[in-house]
């Protein structure tokens, strides 16, 4: 940007220059002026660039920070869901294994009950 505003304002002075070949005196002291008020803006844009970038950066390093504790508490919550989960198939596997031996005790039960029936009308037929 400042190479341009450069050639427009040489531009500018290549065509006092061909007015001074025509007589009239160059103006030294305006193209001075006119350049040190360019490079001042210039300087200026320099300054709100650089400002508007660590803005962008700093804006950046809080997102990136954010970003680490959201990350944190979603492994927080999934370590937290796998032990959860963990707990509950071994409470699942220790209530089917009491439930399994319940049931075994109650098929033993009936099956003696079974026989007993079956040898109480046995001996009534008899």
């Amino acid at each position: 940007m400042f190479v341009v505003y450069l050639l427009l304002v040489l531009g500018g002075q290549s065509e006092a220059t061909s007015d001074v070949s025509e007589g009239s005196p160059p103006d030294s002291h305006d193209t001075c002026h006119t350049l040190k008020l360019a490079a001042q803006q210039i300087r200026r844009e320099g300054y709100t660039a650089i400002d508007k970038a660590d803005s962008i950066r700093e804006q950046a390093y809080r997102l990136k920070d954010e970003a680490y504790e959201v990350r944190e508490s979603a492994m927080e919550a999934k370590s937290a869901l796998e032990t959860t989960l963990v707990e509950t198939i071994a409470l699942v596997r220790s209530q089917s294994t009491v439930t399994n031996l319940y049931i075994q005790e109650m098929r033993s039960t009936l099956s003696e009950i079974k026989k007993k029936m079956e040898d109480m009308e046995e001996k009534m037929e008899d």
